[in-house]
Formats: structure tokens, sequence, C-alpha cells
């Protein structure tokens, strides 16, 4: 305990005490008479008086110097400051802390997820007696999986059940969740632990944390990896009419040399088994050749031998039956020899949609024809009357539509079919290249075998495309013009398919490209769509072919719908939403048990995580933004000390009460002492 005075001045009273001894000092003694016959007979001598230097009555002097102490004590105002009690002072210090685990599939890696474990645990022992502790786990989202509390009992039995998940890592999430769990923690010191193998695309945004929150880095993986990752499976056009062909591309993402194998299992059996040597930071493409069963679709897995992470040696797709598209291409009415040969041949070799062609002049354009058609091609045909409405109206409805622009082709016929553009045809006997940039382009993101390296073709006449909202590119010119457009199932191609204008026809690419055009403008591809874990999928999107108006008809209806997961389980989706989340990479079927439909779908594991390169703990830390606390949170940020605080005690008041008691004892002996001498 400390004390402080209010009044310290005060204390010059106490010289005040020197008055009553002084007092007891000076004061003469009484003297007593003594009877004597006579003084004749002695020596008369001169005798000097002096008093004796004593103190009397001592008892009284105290008292007395005891109230004067008493009072000035009392007036100085005395005040204690009472030192913390044990349990006030560890509630001061106490800490809050909160553990963000990183469960992203990269953490499966070796033995990443054990190390990362034992740091929780050995961070759990060494905390305090009355720290509190939360665990957020994080991957792709983040959650709360223990909110705080004293010790560690509940959150290493949560560690017991944890394992990684087939997500990307999204660190800055993760401190997200961790500030709000923080926001509750009032007058503690406030700590966050990250456990994470710190991947450098692991977060979008710069990771934020509040000044006055220290921040702890525990970094795991740093022991070289061997592993191989499955990157992708494509489709490709086959030659082989009773096989599908599909490019299955493999990468060694670890630090050795990698011997795997890759194979291909249908339906659950092998049918192909192939042997891979990869180097170090290599690629290398496998072509595998899967049957086509021409009933039903095909559940094809590609699985790569074990290595250091397991998740990403699976890759899944769904292979349906070749869709058939009708198309009808047409003609002038005046048409040239031979005008649609090399349309006409390039179509018979598409094999995704496979492609049933009949060709007619404009005059054959009727309502009936299109009625039956999926695709309407007009090869460089001018348009007019009732055949333009018609088409007009086939296209506003959905249906698919490219145009190829030739000679035959007006400004006013393309504008009728797109208003937003502007259209003006280029010089002749001006020849420029197709840009390789042309096939980055998202119209071409998917499409296979497409290599613009190797097209050697050349525009000599073509229509230049000024565009704007919804229209996006498909393909530009090394002068960076736009020739070719779309929008919805619409595309405008902005030159013909025969070699009079150009000898894009001629071109490697020419069959892969008109391919792409068919997929997109029928809505039709034989490899279904694929989605990666922690996707939300809508069944609407799923569904094509000709079962596609059948499934739309029963989603308008609120049909139940039933998704049964990789792992067994069943989930049934209604309430005309029909969406549902894919936890886990496999496949994944879809059931509408009224009108005996299904439909499956692939979901594979993200491959961003497939760089297992980390980020330095230091990198880590200056990558992280230091924010302002809330005014009202400053005194809770800072690390406190028990200090102690004066406040009124109530002594002063006893101090007096116990001079008026000396006072009353003084007088009182005072006057005995009176008494006592006027009785003598």
């Amino acid at each position: 305990m400390t004390s402080a005075l209010l009044n310290p001045l005060v204390l010059f009273g106490l010289a005040a005490l020197a008055v009553p001894i002084l007092i007891h000092l000076v004061e003469r003694q009484t003297r007593v008479g003594t009877t004597f016959p006579s003084l004749m007979f002695l020596q008369q001598m001169t005798v000097r008086a002096k008093l004796p230097k004593r103190l009397r009555d001592p008892v009284l002097l105290f008292l007395r110097c005891l109230a004067l102490l008493l009072l000035v004590l009392g007036f100085a105002g005395p005040q204690c400051a009472r030192e913390p009690t044990a349990t006030a002072a560890s509630a001061t210090n106490a800490r809050d802390t909160v553990v963000l685990l990183d469960a992203s599939y990269s953490m499966s890696a070796s033995n990443r997820w054990s190390e990362a474990i034992g740091l929780v645990k050995e961070l759990c022992t060494q905390g305090e007696s009355s720290e509190r502790f939360a665990l957020v786990i994080f991957a792709q989202t983040a959650a709360i999986e223990v909110a705080l509390e004293r010790g560690c009992d509940v959150l290493l039995q949560r560690l017991e059940t944890i394992r990684p998940r087939a997500r990307t890592t999204r660190i800055d999430r993760a401190f997200v969740v961790a500030a709000h769990v923080l926001a509750k923690s009032v007058d503690r010191r406030r700590r966050v632990v990250l456990v994470s193998d710190l991947p450098p695309n692991g977060f979008v945004t710069p990771p934020t944390l509040t000044n006055g929150i220290e921040l702890v880095v525990s970094g795991v993986g740093t022991e070289p990896l061997k592993n191989a990752t499955l990157l992708n499976a494509q489709l490709v056009p086959s030659l082989d009419a009773g096989h599908h062909q599909v490019n299955v591309t493999l990468s060694n993402t670890g630090d050795e040399r990698v011997q795997t194998s890759v194979s291909t299992q249908v339906d659950g059996k092998v049918i192909a088994t192939t042997p891979v040597d990869l180097a170090r930071n290599t690629q290398h493409t496998v072509n595998v050749l899967v049957p086509i069963d021409a009933d039903g679709e095909k559940h094809v897995t590609f699985q790569l031998s074990d290595d250091d992470v397991d998740a990403d040696n699976h890759f899944y797709i769904v292979l349906a039956p070749p869709p058939q598209a009708r198309a009808l291409i047409v003609e002038p009415s005046k048409k040239r020899a031979h005008q649609s040969a090399y349309l006409g041949a390039a179509l018979g070799v598409v094999s995704s949609p496979r492609v049933v062609a009949q060709t007619v002049t404009v005059d054959g354009l009727t309502r009936a024809a299109l009625a039956t058609t999926d695709i309407v091609i007009l090869n460089d045909v001018e348009l007019a009357g009732a055949a333009l409405q018609r088409v007009q109206q086939y296209a506003s409805n959905g249906g698919g539509l490219i145009v190829f622009a030739g000679r035959n082709t007006t400004t006013q016929m393309l504008k009728s079919f797109a208003p937003s553009g502007s259209f003006k045809p280029a010089a002749p006997a001006q020849s420029v290249g197709v840009d390789a940039r042309s096939f980055s382009l998202p119209f071409w993101a998917d499409t296979p075998g497409l290599d613009p390296s190797t097209s050697p073709a050349r525009l000599h006449r073509y229509w230049r495309i000024r565009l704007s909202t919804p229209w996006a590119p498909v393909l530009r010119t090394q002068l960076d013009e736009v020739v070719a457009a779309y929008a919805g199932a619409t595309v405008i191609v902005g030159t013909s398919s025969d070699t009079d204008w150009n000898d894009l026809a001629l071109a490697p690419t020419y069959i892969p490209m008109l391919q792409a055009l068919l997929e997109h403008a029928s809505g039709r591809a034989t490899l279904r769509s694929q989605h990666t874990a922690g996707d939300i999928v809508a069944l609407s999107q799923i569904v094509n072919g000709e079962d596609a108006v059948v499934w739309r008809k029963y989603f308008q209806d609120l049909g139940r719908v039933v998704v049964q997961d990789p792992t067994e389980g069943r989930e049934s989706v209604t309430s005309g939403r029909y969406l549902f989340a894919t936890d886990e990479p496999g496949f994944y079927e879809v059931y509408a048990e009224d009108i005996s439909r299904r439909a499956r779908i692939a979901v594979n594991a993200p491959r961003a995580e497939a760089n297992f390169e980390r980020l330095a703990e230091s990198e880590f830390r200056q990558a992280v933004v230091r924010s302002a606390p809330d005014a009202s949170r400053i005194v809770q940020d800072r690390p406190s000390e028990p200090t102690a605080q004066p406040r009124p005690t109530g002594l002063e008041w006893w101090l007096l009460a116990f001079a008026i008691v000396a006072l009353i004892l003084e007088c009182g002996y005072a006057n005995a002492i009176a008494r006592r001498q006027a009785a003598t």
C-alpha cells in the first residue's frame, strides 16, 4: 500500500509541537516555605538562583503533543492507494489469443498438417493461466470453430476432428474473422497467431490488423516436396469416330524429379495406364481415347500414383454422348458455284457437336425450316423483307445464328442483327494477319486444339466492327481491328468463308474455330461443365441436350430434386432456387424422381493451390496492413500495468477523532494536577 497527502503543506504545522515542550521546560516550580526560628547565627552568602532544566509532568506533555500531532495529520488529508490484488492484477494483464489455422488442401502436403497441429498444441501448453483462446479454421472461407474461452481443452478436442479440405487459401478472410472475435475482448491484451504454409497467392487483398494487436506468424512446410499435379483435362476433336479424345495435362509442382503414371478409369474401371517421367518445373500432356457410349454419360477419372500431395492426384470429367446439331446454311438466290464448299467440308469434320447440315437459298428460308434448325449460318448472303424478319425472330428467341459477311453483305443487313455496332468495310487489297491475341479472348478460353501461332491466315478484305455493350470481340487482326464479335447466341464474322476475300478457310485453325463457333451458337458440348470444390452450382446451368426443355419445365413447376455428393450424402433441393454447394471433389448425381431424369457433374480440387512455394514469415509481415484502433479501444489495446490509484479511505477523520480524544484526556489530566497542587 502506498500513501499520499491531499494538503502536504499543513505538515508545517508540526513545528507547533515545540510550543508545549518549551512551556514545560521554562515553567518555574512552585516554592514551598519552611519554618525556621532565626537566621542570626547563619553566615550570609550570595547564592545565584538557578532552575533545573527538566520536563515537568511528562504524561501531560505527551497528551498535548499527541493531540497536536493528530490534528496536523488529520488536516493534511492522508490518502492511501491499495495495491491490486492478485486476482485483479491477473485480470488486467490477461490475454486473448485467436489461432488462425490454415486448412486448405496445400496443408495436406507431406507432414504440414501434423506440424501445424503440433504448433497449436505447443502454443496451448505455453499459454498463461488466465489466457483465453479462440480457434478460426480457414481455407477459401473462414469460420469460428471455437469461441474465446479460458484454456485449450475444447480447442484441442476440436483439432482431432479437423482435416485439410479441397479449398484455396484466403488468409485475408481469416484476419477479418479474427478482428470480429477480438472485438469482444475488453481490457485484455490481444494476440493473433497464424499457422499456415503461407502460399504467395494466399490472399487477394492485404490482410489487415488493428494496431495494438500482437501478430505471431508460424510458418510450416519448409521441407522439399515430391509431387506431380493433374492440371486439366480437355476434350479435343478425335479422328476416331468411336472414341472421345481427351488431352490430360500434368505438371511437376514439387522440388524433385517425379516418375509417376496416369491411370484412366471409366465408370470405375481402369482402361489405360501411362507412365510419365517429369523433371522439375516441367509439364506433359497425355492423349487418352475414351470409348463413346451413345446411350449415356461416362464418369472418367484420371489418377496419378501416390506422392506427397493426394488432393491434386485426381481429375474428374463427365463425358456426354456426342450431341448432334442441325445446321441450315443459307446462300444467295444467285449463288456462285461451290460457294459453301469449304464451309460444308469443315462442318463434316466437326465432331462436337456433330453437325447435320442442309443448304438452302434465301427462297428456302421458311418458318418450317427454321423450326427444325439449331443453327442458321448466313454464308455471304443479303436478307431483306420477310426472310430477314423470320431470321430476326429466330435469333431473338435464342436460336443460334452465325453470319459470314462477304461481298454480298451490306451495312444495313449487319445492323439488323447488331444495332449497337457499326461496320465499315476495309480497303481492298489490304492484307493483314489474324492476331494471336484473338485466341486469348474469353470466347476461345475453352477451345481445345486452337494454336494461333501456327496459323498463316491472311485477310485481304473484311468488315471492321466497332462494338459496344453487350457485344464482345471474337477475332482481331494484327492492326487491332475487330473482325468478329458475338452477343448471346449470335456471332458475326466480318469476312467470308471462301478464298476470294481471304485464305482463312485454308488455315489449320479454321476447323477448331468453326467448332468453337458452333458450340457457342448451339449451346451444346460433349464435355459437361466442370466445377471447383466450394462452388455454388445452379442446376439450370448443368442440364443441356435434348432433356434441357424437360428439366427447365420441371424447375418451373418447383419439382423436387435430390443431389447425391461423392460421400453418398443426399440433399433435397427445392423452393425454386435449385442451388447447391459442392463441398468435396468427385461426381455429383442430380435426380429428378418425378420425371425419371438425372444429370451428373464433375467437381475438382482448385488448382490454384498447385504451387507449393511459400512466403518467408518476414515477407508476410510486411504484407500485413496495420489500421488505427477505434477511439473507444485505445486503452484496451495498450498492454496495461497495474498502478496504484489514490483514493479516499476516511483516515483523516479517524486522526481528528483521536486528536479530540487526546485533548479530552489532556484536559482531564491537567485538572487533576491542578487540584492536587491546590490541596497541598
